[in-house]
């Protein structure tokens, strides 16, 4: 009887050191870790992106609530949020109030599952036959996820999944939507805000495609030295529209210094 009683006593002990560790040590042991990622042209300016990710916040974490705001000394460029940000329905307020100046700079989020339910004890048996459909018995979040991505959107910080319209400015778009309907000389009227079903624009990519590098460059709305550009332009459209199952293109005859433009003479 003593080895299976000493057996469960140090089964017992180990498991409670685990717990202590977890609730204790663990939750308080904040990681910064730091990468240099050489994916940018040579002579590039550099770029700083801080990427936050399973801060679990619940109220009254005062310890790591500062920590998060005195992220904001490494200057970062940019914020990525990766969600699993709060872990209790009070905590948007102590969260944002954590990311304080960081909200002042460009940032993005995406929810993790704990924005969307408080975390539950788990039996870790479960991760030996548990499935997806099984661990999402929880169907309707009830964390304040609403009230989150209202908060970093009033930041400017926009949420990471996909838009709900797929619009394309300027250069390739613009051509693609000429060469859809044959439009020479260039009409900016029946360019701008052009929507392309996904039908049609399928129609004109496998057109295109079939087409030798100089039959493209021989098409009139193809302007000389773009035969090559026009077909990385539609592979990048046809992912996209793919991956989101987009319905259609929406064409807009302007571009990103255009919108900065208008943005900052609002």
């Amino acid at each position: 009887m003593r080895a299976p009683l000493r057996a469960l006593a140090l089964t017992a002990t180990a498991g409670a050191g685990a717990i202590a560790y977890a609730s204790i040590v663990e939750r308080n042991w904040f990681a910064l870790r730091q990468f240099e990622v050489p994916v940018l042209p040579a002579g590039a300016t550099s770029l700083r992106i801080l990427h936050l990710s399973d801060v679990h916040l619940t109220p009254g974490r005062h310890r790591l609530m500062s920590w998060i705001r005195s992220l904001d000394t490494l200057d970062p460029d940019l914020v990525v949020n990766t969600g699993d940000s709060i872990a209790h329905e009070d905590s948007v307020q102590p969260f944002l109030a954590a990311l304080g100046p960081l909200l002042e700079r460009p940032g993005i989020f995406v929810y993790g599952s704990n924005d969307l339910y408080s975390p539950v004890p788990k039996n870790p048996l479960r991760y030996l036959y548990d499935t997806n459909e099984l661990a999402n018995r929880r169907h309707n979040p009830h964390l304040p996820w609403a009230d989150l991505r209202e908060g970093l959107a009033d930041a400017g910080w926009p949420d990471g999944r996909a838009p709900r319209h797929l619009v394309g400015t300027a250069g390739t778009v613009t051509t693609l939507a000429a060469t859809h309907l044959d439009l020479y000389p260039y009409d900016l009227a029946r360019i701008n805000n052009l929507r392309m079903s996904r039908a049609e624009f399928t129609a004109l990519r496998d057109r295109l495609l079939a087409m030798t590098h100089d039959e493209r460059q021989a098409v009139r709305t193809i302007e000389p030295g773009r035969a090559d550009l026009i077909v990385a332009g539609l592979a990048i459209i046809d992912a996209i529209l793919a991956r989101w199952s987009y319905p259609e293109l929406i064409v807009v005859d302007a571009g990103l210094l255009e919108g900065a433009w208008l943005e900052t003479s609002s």
